[in-house]
């Protein structure tokens, strides 16, 4: 078991009695594991690993690295950049662009590795 939740036996049957009595019959042993509890904690070197096909937590370094450079993406629109002014009938700026889809990429990124983190790597 990998972790709290994580699903160790199915019971299939014809009916809904059948399928209690023998859910009732099984029997798990559990072998004790490491525990980690936290993500910075998991990070450490001997850490127990869940998955021992992935050694470390990648999600949490790509997280983290990702809300770094979306931080410094909106210091910099918030303290540098003026505003993008666009007349009717012309195109943005591609500085405007890049800037608009690296925030739009940034932020995606974030979100993306948060909700990922306890199926990528060893973060839990």
């Amino acid at each position: 078991m990998r972790h709290t939740g994580e699903i160790v036996a199915a019971v299939i049957a014809s009916d809904t009695g059948t399928a209690r009595d023998a859910a009732q019959l099984i029997e798990i042993d559990y072998e004790p594991l490491g525990v980690t509890i936290d993500c910075e904690q998991a990070t450490q070197p001997g850490a127990p690993q869940i998955h021992a096909d992935i050694p470390s937590n990648i999600s949490f370094h790509w997280k983290m690295g990702l809300f770094v450079l979306a931080g410094i993406n909106l210091l910099y629109l918030t303290a540098f950049d003026e505003p993008w002014e666009i007349s009717e009938g012309k195109d943005a700026g591609a500085w405007a662009k890049t800037m608009a889809a690296s925030s739009i990429g940034l932020w995606i990124g974030v979100m993306y590795f948060g909700r990922m983190l306890p199926f990528i790597g060893n973060s839990f």
